[in-house]
C-alpha cells in the first residue's frame, strides 16, 4: 500500500485540520447563496455584525500575537466594506490585490506584534497592494496575447464566471489557489488554513454581489480564524513541544476527571544522560521522540505524557496494575526491538556510489533504546494522584535496581 508510515500520519492530520475549517466554510457559502428569509431579516436587523466577528479576530490574534491573522481581519474588512458600498467602482481590482496580499501573507513567516514589525509589514503590504491596484490594467494590456486562452475556460465556467473575472483575474486566481495549497500542503498549521479559507473566502466575494449577502461567510472566516487560535493556545500550553504529546500541565488537568480506579506509570529512558553525552543532545531529542511516538500507540486505554526530562508517564483508566503491565510491557518490548539509526556526523551529502559486486559503505549506526518502568494504582492508602505516582516511581526504581529495560509493580499493592 502506499498510504502507510510517515504518509498516512501527515493524511491523518491533514484532514483532521481542514474538517473544521471546511464545515464552517462550506455551511457559510451554503447560507449566503440560499439566502433563507430568516437570514435575510437577522441580516438587515444587524448590519454590523460581521465587522464585530472580524474585531472579535484581531483582538484575540493580537493577545496570542498572530499577525498575520490581523493583516487578514484588517483586509478582509476594508474588502467587504468596499463590496457593501454601492458607488466603489474600483471593487474588482481591490478583491484581486487582496487575493495576492493573502498570499504574501501565507508565505511570510510569523513575526509577531511588536510595534515595529507591525509598522514594516503593514508599509510593505500597503505599499504592494497600492502598486498592484495600479497596475493591474497595464499587466492586463500587456499581458492580453498570454491571457486570450483563458477566454474559453470563463466561458465554459458559466456566465457568472466570465462576468465576475477577467482573463488576468483568472490567470492571477489559479496562480494565487496553488501557491497557497502548495504552502497548506508544505506546512499545514491551522494559521496557514485559516490564511487559505480568508483567501476562497474572498475569491467567492465577486459572485455575491453588493449586498448583505457576504457577512455569512467572513463571520465564518471569523470563527476559522477565532478557532485556530485557541487551537493553537491550547497546544502550546498542553502539549509538549519536543515530543508533541500531552505534557506534564495536561496530566495533571487529566488526572482531576479521573475515577476512584486508575493505574499509573512512571517510565524512564534507560542510560540516557551516557546517550545524550556520547552521541550529542540533537540525537537525545531524536530519542525522546521515538520514546514518546511509541508510548503514544500503548494500547489497553493508555494514555502518554511526557512528564519532564527523560520521564514519561502513562495513565490507565479503570484498571489495576496487574491489568495495565501487560500492555506496559508490551510497549517495553516494542522500544527495546525497534532500531534507531544515528548517522555519521562525516557522512557525505551524497550516498557513495555501489560497487559491482559489493554493498555501499554504512555511514549510520544502529543502537537500541530500552526503557523501565514503575506501575502502581489507587488504593485505599494511597488515594491521592501524588501519592500513586510516588509509589510508580519507587516501582521505577526498582526496575532500575533490577537491571533496567523491566517493568516493576509497586510493592506497596
Amino acid at each position: 500500500m502506499l498510504l502507510h508510515g510517515p504518509f498516512l500520519l501527515y493524511l491523518t492530520s491533514l484532514l483532521k485540520r481542514f474538517a473544521f475549517p471546511t464545515t464552517i466554510f462550506v455551511i457559510a457559502i451554503t447560507m449566503s447563496y440560499w439566502q433563507p428569509m430568516w437570514l435575510v431579516n437577522w441580516s438587515k436587523q444587524l448590519p454590523y455584525i460581521t465587522y464585530g466577528a472580524l474585531a472579535a479576530m484581531i483582538l484575540l490574534s493580537a493577545q496570542f500575537g498572530r499577525a498575520r491573522l490581523i493583516y487578514l481581519a484588517l483586509l478582509s474588512g476594508v474588502v467587504l466594506f468596499c463590496a457593501t458600498t454601492s458607488d466603489f467602482l474600483y471593487l474588482d481590482a481591490l478583491t484581486t490585490c487582496a487575493w495576492l496580499l493573502t498570499v504574501i501573507l501565507m508565505w511570510r513567516p510569523e513575526k509577531g506584534i511588536m510595534p515595529t514589525n507591525l509598522f514594516l509589514n503593514f508599509a510593505c503590504l500597503a505599499g504592494f497592494g497600492f502598486i498592484l491596484f495600479l497596475g493591474l490594467d497595464h499587466f492586463a494590456g500587456a499581458l492580453n496575447n498570454l491571457l486570450i486562452g483563458f477566454y474559453p475556460l470563463l466561458y465554459h465556467l458559466g456566465p457568472t464566471a466570465s462576468q465576475a473575472f477577467s482573463p488576468l483575474e483568472c490567470a492571477l486566481l489559479i496562480v494565487c489557489l496553488l501557491m497557497a495549497l502548495g504552502r497548506v500542503l508544505w506546512l499545514p498549521d491551522n494559521n496557514h488554513i485559516a490564511l487559505f479559507f480568508g483567501l476562497l473566502v474572498l475569491v467567492t466575494l465577486p459572485f455575491q454581489g453588493q449586498s448583505n449577502d457576504a457577512m455569512l461567510p467572513f463571520i465564518g472566516l471569523s470563527l476559522i480564524s477565532i478557532t485556530a487560535v485557541i487551537i493553537d493556545s491550547f497546544n502550546m500550553a498542553f502539549r509538549d513541544e519536543l515530543t508533541g504529546i500531552p505534557s506534564r500541565r495536561a496530566l495533571m488537568q487529566y488526572v482531576q476527571g479521573m475515577g476512584k480506579r486508575y493505574t499509573v506509570v512512571m517510565g524512564d529512558v534507560d542510560h540516557f544522560k551516557k546517550f545524550n553525552d556520547t552521541y550529542g543532545h540533537d540525537v537525545g531529542d531524536q530519542v525522546l521522540k521515538l520514546v514518546a511516538s511509541k508510548l503514544s500507540q500503548i494500547s489497553g486505554g493508555g494514555k502518554a505524557f511526557r512528564y519532564g526530562g527523560e520521564e514519561f508517564t502513562l495513565i490507565f483508566p479503570r484498571k489495576e496494575s496487574t491489568e495495565a503491565i501487560a500492555f506496559v510491557d508490551a510497549i517495553r518490548e516494542t522500544l527495546a526491538s525497534y532500531p534507531m539509526v544515528i548517522r555519521d556526523k562525516n557522512r557525505p551529502d551524497k550516498a557513495p556510489k555501489k560497487k559491482s559486486g559489493g554493498t555501499p559503505v554504512s555511514n549510520h549506526k544502529t543502537v537500541h533504546i530500552t526503557c523501565s518502568f514503575g506501575v502502581a494504582h489507587r488504593t485505599a492508602d494511597f488515594t491521592e494522584f501524588a501519592d500513586i505516582m510516588k509509589q510508580a516511581d519507587l516501582a521505577l526504581y526498582d526496575a532500575k535496581k533490577a537491571g533496567r529495560n523491566c517493568v516493576k509493580i509497586a510493592k506497596s499493592v
